[in-house]
């Protein structure tokens, strides 16, 4: 029985001290039926020159050099239509696969309807030294989940929960196809994608962590990183908010918008919150809590010092 082609899209930008160990983590799987496709994003780095060390033991690797930095999901399009392969992952170059995934995620894939387009898991979380520092979904000190993944319609959950990790996700072709790649107008793809994607295909979760992510750098100090993640994350849900059919799917998407009001109120981006606020209207009355918050943003207090504080005393830090 002829294996179906898997591609694994690796988009590197500054990452020299990280692509080579993720690249090998690529070349080292247990199973052979992998498209590698690597594309360097306008890097300032040393990051081409660790690729083409790596191209010399994998030559028919696809290389795409970019002269200049796109965002993601620019980039990531470009990657995908040169690719063949029935299922896809789309990877950083920080991200490690442990051996078995692709063969484990097919494997779930070969069980599983029609109706699900995405394969999604746990995964590891790394310090830039490679030191254990936790998993993407939080564990008691039994090492059990609090709270895991989902199966089958998790459409309405991703409203109430961390959105999903997508380095974990292998993501059949036909999903891509259906909603033309990535929204290159977002800066971060992963929460519109998930909606967007959730609200036509079902997702499985598989309880193992399948993939390795180093945390690094500061992102609570990169005031531009953190304004692109909230614009992307409003923008995606208001997208969902014209997906919607149904007053529970409101009701979760509510939830979530009023997490990241807040995030936006104390990362000082007033001018989200307000944002935030209008689509929160269009769903459900504002709450006394909500005009209070509204009205803070109105204020000049320097809110981003005392929330950077709580953020690090809820480490890892992955996503705020």
């Amino acid at each position: 029985m002829e294996q179906p082609l898997v591609t694994v899209i690796c988009l590197c930008y500054n990452q020299e001290c990280f692509v080579g160990d993720t690249l090998l983590s690529v070349y080292q799987q247990t199973y052979s039926a992998i498209e590698l496709i690597i594309i360097d994003n306008g890097s300032t780095d040393d990051s081409v020159s660790k690729i083409e060390t790596f191209l010399e033991i994998c030559p028919h690797a696809i290389f795409i050099r970019l002269n200049t930095n796109q965002n993601t999901a620019i980039a990531f399009n470009q990657a995908l239509s040169h690719s063949s392969g029935k299922y896809i992952i789309h990877i950083s170059g920080s991200h490690i696969l442990v051996p078995h995934r692709v063969e484990r995620q097919l494997h779930a894939f070969s069980k599983l309807d029609k109706r699900y387009g995405i394969v999604y898991s746990d995964a590891e979380l790394l310090n830039e030294q490679l030191d254990h520092i936790g998993f993407w979904y939080e564990r008691n000190s039994e090492n059990k989940q609090f709270n895991e993944g989902n199966s089958g319609n998790v459409y309405a959950s991703l409203f109430r929960k961390k959105y999903i990790c997508s380095a974990s996700m292998m993501v059949a072709r036909v999903v891509y196809e259906t909603l033309n790649g990535y929204d290159e107008s977002l800066e971060h793809e992963e929460f519109d994608f998930q909606v967007r994607s959730a609200k036509k295909y079902y997702y499985y979760y598989q309880n193992e962590a399948l993939t390795k992510i180093r945390i690094c750098g500061d992102i609570l100090n990169d005031r531009n990183y953190i304004h692109a993640h909230l614009l992307s994350i409003l923008k995606g849900c208001q997208h969902a908010y014209r997906l919607n059919s149904f007053d529970k799917e409101n009701q979760a998407l509510a939830i979530c918008i009023r997490r990241y009001l807040l995030q936006a109120l104390f990362t000082d981006n007033r001018e989200l919150v307000h944002k935030f606020g209008q689509l929160l209207s269009k769903i459900t009355e504002l709450t006394r809590l909500d005009h209070l918050w509204l009205g803070l943003a109105k204020s000049r207090l320097p809110l981003f010092i005392f929330y950077r504080q709580y953020l690090r005393l809820k480490k890892p830090v992955v996503v705020f």
